[in-house]
C-alpha cells in the first residue's frame, strides 16, 4: 500500500531536519536556525510516527494519532519560527499530513476503505512538501 510512501517521506523529513545545524545569535532567524527549531520540535515524534505508519494496516487508529501529533507539532513549530520561508514550508507540510490523516479518519480507520486515489494524490502532495522543506533545510 502507499504506507511505504508515507513512511519514507516521514523518515526522510525527520532525518534531514535532525541533521540541520544551528547557529547562535540575535539577528533575524536564519533558515538553518529555523530548521533546527523545527527538528527539535518533531524529533521526539519520529519513532512514534514511523512505528504507527509501519503498522497502519493493523492499527490505523495509531497511525491517525501519530499523524495528528506530528501535524500539531509542525504547526506549533511553524508558529514559533520567525523565518517566513521555513514557516511557509512547514505549514505546507503540516497541511499535507493533515490531508493524509483526514483520509484515514474519513475511512473510519479502516485501511481498506481509504480512497486510494485521494491517498495517492495526498501522498504526492506530501512528497512535494517534504522535498521543498528538505531542499530548504538540507
Amino acid at each position: 500500500m502507499n504506507r511505504n510512501i508515507l513512511t519514507a517521506a516521514t523518515l526522510t523529513i525527520a532525518v534531514s531536519l535532525t541533521l540541520a545545524g544551528c547557529t547562535a545569535g540575535t539577528e533575524p532567524q536564519s533558515v538553518t536556525q529555523a530548521c533546527d527549531a523545527i527538528a527539535q520540535k518533531i524529533e521526539p515524534l519520529n519513532e512514534q510516527v514511523a512505528e504507527a505508519m509501519n503498522e497502519v494496516a493493523t492499527d490505523p487508529a495509531a497511525a491517525v494519532s501519530a499523524l495528528s501529533d506530528l501535524e500539531s507539532s509542525l504547526k506549533d513549530a511553524a508558529n514559533n519560527v520567525e523565518n517566513e520561508e521555513v514557516k511557509k514550508a512547514v505549514g505546507s507540510l503540516a497541511a499535507s499530513f493533515s490531508t493524509v490523516r483526514s483520509l484515514f479518519e474519513e475511512s473510519g480507520n479502516n485501511v481498506s476503505a481509504v480512497d486510494i486515489t485521494a491517498l495517492t494524490s495526498a501522498s504526492t502532495t506530501l512528497s512535494a512538501a517534504s522535498t521543498d522543506l528538505l531542499e530548504l533545510c538540507g
